[in-house]
């Protein structure tokens, strides 16, 4: 009675496993999809050439995306045969941790009035990180770009009229939201077992920052 049940388990073990980490890795499609594109918009906001209202919608879907997740790890936390479930609830909070950095982000591109020459740097900082979400750790690499965009920008010389004093100082603020972002991806990273990396990323096609 024991051997059976011990290769039922197995059985059960075998046919579960598999769909719930494809639902995992479904849930990562769709979330890091919205984060990119709302990325992007943010991107062409800071540019002068965004459309608010569309930047509100995606804000609206990736927090739809992760209600949905929260969703679905309420239904696995009482369930015994997922063992794994802290990656799930720590990715979770990340992605909701940088939602609100996200927001923060969008907001602060309100205050701009001027798009000056930082701003296409920024812009295309942002979109690098938009395209870049292949990766399960790129955060490092990031950053030392970051580092570079930062030097670059204490090379250049002193705004020379009010507004543009005050655009730049709302990019540095986007900056500085951009560094922690990827900081907290990077806390992530460091977190996680190979067991893990292997599980939901090495085999998958799904993105993340």
């Amino acid at each position: 009675a024991l051997m059976l049940l011990g290769i039922a388990m197995g059985v059960l073990m075998n046919a579960y496993m598999p769909r719930l980490i494809r639902e995992i890795r479904e849930d990562q499609r769709r979330i890091d999809g919205a984060m990119g594109r709302l990325l992007e918009e943010i991107a062409r906001l800071v540019l002068l050439e965004g459309d608010r209202d569309r930047a509100e919608e995606q804000l609206q879907e990736l927090s739809g995306a992760l209600e949905q997740s929260i969703a679905r790890v309420s239904q696995q936390m009482n369930n015994v045969i997922f063992q794994d479930r802290s990656y799930y609830l720590s990715y979770i909070e990340l992605r909701r941790k940088q939602q609100r950095m996200l927001r923060r982000m969008l907001e602060n591109t309100a205050r701009l009035r001027s798009a000056p020459q930082q701003s296409n740097d920024v812009a295309e900082f942002l979109k690098l990180i938009a395209q870049s979400l292949s990766s399960y750790d790129n955060a490092g690499e990031l950053l030392f770009q970051l580092y570079l965009l930062r030097t670059h920008f204490r090379s250049l010389d002193l705004p020379e009229t009010r507004e543009e004093f005050e655009a730049r100082a709302v990019l540095f603020e986007l900056v500085s939201d951009v560094e922690q972002l990827l900081l907290a991806k990077q806390e992530f990273a460091q977190s996680l077992t190979p067991e893990q990396i292997r599980l939901f990323w090495e085999e998958s096609s799904g993105s993340f920052v």
